[in-house]
């Protein structure tokens, strides 16, 4: 019965860890391709998003963000390493820390400015009706760089 019950545990964890990643993914493909509802389904409903430059609700920060970027010509988010940590005192939640090194490409006349940031996604995961999503989210940017993109052109991303 002891090794069933840990079995049981494994696969939840294994299951908890895929939907965990997933979530990651769906927000950072859906940022990256401008979708909102893509984004938003990584986070449950009144999830909180501390960017540093916004904070409060996850629905607001994606409407704001969104529109701010709305005008690069490409973005692309890689997400480089992912750790979880589940909570020992509560079995729906789990913490997770995620470095993304994010590229933004933006036109100026003729002239592309590439900026590259590292930062890392601080998120508390719940699981809620069996579904494991981002409750909070704060990101610390590690380091950024900008500068002349000479060569580089967008056309060819979609």
């Amino acid at each position: 019965m002891k090794s069933q019950r840990n079995l049981d545990t494994i696969l939840r964890e294994i299951d908890a860890r895929q939907q965990i990643h997933d979530a990651i993914m769906r927000y950072c493909r859906g940022v990256d391709h401008r979708d909102f509802e893509l984004a938003l389904s990584a986070y449950h409903p009144g999830a909180t998003d501390d960017h540093g430059f916004f904070c409060g609700s996850a629905e607001e920060f994606l409407r704001v963000g969104l529109e701010a970027v709305s005008n690069l010509e490409t973005m692309q988010h890689c997400i480089c390493n992912e750790y979880v940590e589940f909570d020992c005192d509560d079995e729906d939640v789990a913490y997770s820390e995620s470095t993304n090194i994010g590229a933004t490409l933006s036109k100026t006349g003729d002239a592309y400015n590439l900026s590259i940031i590292s930062c890392r996604y601080l998120d508390r995961f719940e699981n809620r009706d069996g579904a494991w999503r981002i409750a909070e989210r704060k990101v610390v940017l590690d380091w950024e760089t900008e500068g002349s993109a000479l060569g580089l052109s967008g056309s060819g991303f979609t």
